[in-house]
């Protein structure tokens, strides 16, 4: 999601969300945002697409809804989509900000069938072991760290005991803001499991994605890692 704001120019959607939250629509942009996935979701599943799961950004406000898991069931039941297709990204900060609130609401979405990533891992300060008694089943490492790991050897380090300690505890680790098959190489010797970032691909259209999954469909990825 982006705003192709005429004055300021593309905006990212981490200022979309923090108007979103100031001006009480990121509800509405939530439903939205819901909707027109689960809509793509369903026309790229009539194409033969059938082993895709969809991410989708939870904010604080979102995630305090009481009506938030019926809200998921009567979409996913619009499109015909079960909910296991779904993980939803909570950025580290916000989990933690009340964190018996919020993993009660984590759990909620894991009994509908939907998985729970957590975000931006790895700059907040909070503890790997939250993890053990949590829906939890990924971590996303923070583009900050990822983007340090060649220049700064505490980034590095940082990395190697994340990947490893959630390889441990059978949780699966994504590196964010991959953008060079150096960083990506990285990441494959820490035994990172997925990247995301430009090394894979940018922002495209779902009318565009058909002709990328063809174009890589018979060429490994350079990193051997999916993103």
């Amino acid at each position: 999601m982006r705003w192709p704001a005429a004055l300021l120019g593309a905006q990212p959607i981490h200022k979309i969300l923090a108007v979103a939250e100031r001006t009480g629509m990121v509800e509405r942009i939530g439903e939205f945002v819901l909707t027109r996935a689960l809509e793509d979701m369903a026309k790229l599943k009539t194409m033969g697409f059938d082993a895709l799961g969809l991410s989708i950004n939870l904010t604080s406000k979102e995630l305090a809804r009481k009506d938030l898991a019926e809200l998921i069931c009567s979409t996913l039941e619009t499109h015909g989509l079960d909910a296991s297709v779904l993980e939803f990204e909570i950025a580290e900060s916000v989990l933690m900000r009340d964190a018996q609130q919020n993993f009660a609401a984590c759990n909620r979405l894991a009994r509908i069938g939907a998985t729970i990533a957590v975000e931006d891992f790895g700059v907040s300060g909070s503890s790997l072991v939250m993890l053990a008694d949590s829906p939890v089943s990924r971590l996303k490492l923070d583009r900050r760290l990822v983007g340090r790991m060649g220049q700064n050897p505490n980034s590095l380090k940082s990395c190697r005991a994340i990947i490893a300690a959630a390889n441990e505890l059978n949780v699966k680790v994504t590196a964010v803001g991959v953008e060079t098959p150096d960083q990506a190489r990285y990441l494959r010797d820490l035994g990172c499991e997925s990247l995301q970032g430009f090394v894979i691909a940018r922002p495209m259209d779902i009318d565009e994605f058909p002709s990328f999954a063809e174009q890589t469909a018979n060429h490994r990825i350079p990193t051997d890692l999916t993103a």
